[in-house]
């Protein structure tokens, strides 16, 4: 799970990863990847044994750094977006027109994180389904394809949200602990490497392996 990328280098922002490391880390995990004999899948809402690569908030370093790096491996990447964030005029965002070119990308898909990036926890049934319902509309209508996943804003969820979130139609629901996707029953649950801006890629790698699992939430 990334968030955030920065070509200037900086790591003040935990979830603004350096580019350099972000590329290192991908040439890292595809070299590992090749001499485990596994592969990158695209994130879906089956257990698919691989490495799936996702992206949280709708960064614009998403199409402007990353899109190249895992283009020139052919890896999928699923992008997770917050409809207010995107809005907001806010330039460390996508804008509307970034969405649609980052649409015509192979191997990039997306999913719902929230129109507010509210903790779903905290909304009431009504307002949960309205957030849902408001930003899968909103984002099948750029990307011209049905979205079928999300991502917990937060990595915030409980069995009412996980109840609602299934009956909205969704196949899939992202969050943030730590851990592998391995059966039918974690679709709704499923967990992600939390990758932090201090980082390097022979971390990114160890945790990937699993061998932070023990230390992380």
């Amino acid at each position: 799970m990334f968030h955030d990328l920065n070509s200037e280098g900086h790591r003040h922002d935990v979830y603004s990863l350096p580019s350099k490391t972000f590329a290192d880390s991908i040439h890292a995990l595809a070299e590992w990847a090749s001499e485990e004999h596994s592969r990158f899948v695209a994130f879906s809402g089956e257990p698919t044994r691989g490495i799936a690569v996702t992206f949280d908030d709708g960064y614009r370093s998403t199409l402007k750094i990353a899109r190249a790096v895992l283009n020139d491996y052919s890896i999928p990447f699923h992008v997770f977006i917050t409809k207010q964030f995107i809005e907001s005029g806010d330039t460390r965002y996508l804008t509307a027109a970034d969405i649609r070119a980052l649409s015509a990308v192979p191997f990039a898909t997306f999913g719902l994180h929230g129109v507010t990036h509210t903790p779903f926890s905290q909304l009431e049934p009504s307002a949960l389904r309205s957030e849902l319902r408001d930003s899968r509309k909103w984002l099948e209508d750029l990307v011209g394809r049905p979205v079928a996943t999300v991502s917990y804003p937060h990595g915030d969820f409980n069995q009412r949200v996980t109840e609602i979130v299934a009956s909205e139609g969704l196949v899939a629901a992202a969050c943030s602990a730590a851990g592998t996707f391995q059966f039918d029953n974690q679709r709704f649950a499923i967990p992600r490497i939390d990758i932090w801006s201090l980082d390097s890629a022979n971390v990114v790698l160890a945790k990937t392996r699993g061998d932070w699992d023990h230390v992380l939430p």
